[in-house]
């Protein structure tokens, strides 16, 4: 096709000279209208399969990261898990020993005499452990295990 300038001016010779080219077969430089739709079938396939692409890279991103959030909320709850056990481990052994330190402490002479001097029946008599003493002490760990679950357990 011409591209002169002078052509261009006078749309009549342009015309007549595209007719000249196309007579004397210079137009298979061109693409047919069955090129054209395979060419264009093709960019089609090629983004339709690149489309597909990004979606897949979307799904296992999205797979990625839900694994990672599954992963820290596992790795998490174990830690809680772990946490809570020990945690209710020693809230399971907390009262018992506190009781067990109670008793010993309340049974112990040393602290029966001390003790003995303030509170009555407290110290065992000449016929050994009465009732009366076992129900002081009794008495004496429940209020004392109270006191303590209140103000500090």
């Amino acid at each position: 096709m011409s591209t002169d300038i002078s052509d261009l001016n006078n749309m009549q010779e342009l015309s007549s000279n595209i007719q000249n080219e196309l007579d004397a077969g210079k137009d298979s430089e061109y693409m047919t209208s069955d090129q054209l739709n395979n060419l264009q079938q093709v960019q089609m396939q090629q983004l339709q399969q690149l489309q597909q692409m990004q979606q897949l890279q979307q799904m296992q991103n999205k797979q990625e990261e839900q694994q990672t959030i599954e992963k820290k909320n596992y790795d998490e709850n174990d830690n809680d898990d772990t946490k809570k056990s020990n945690n209710g481990m020693v809230e399971l052994l907390k009262e018992p020993l506190v009781v067990l330190i109670l008793f010993i402490a309340i049974s112990h002479p040393t602290v029966q005499t001390m003790l003995g001097t303030y509170i009555p029946n407290l110290c065992a008599g000449e016929d050994g452990i009465a009732f009366t003493n076992l129900l002081v002490q009794g008495i004496l760990l429940v209020s004392i295990y109270f006191g303590l679950k209140l103000f500090i357990l």
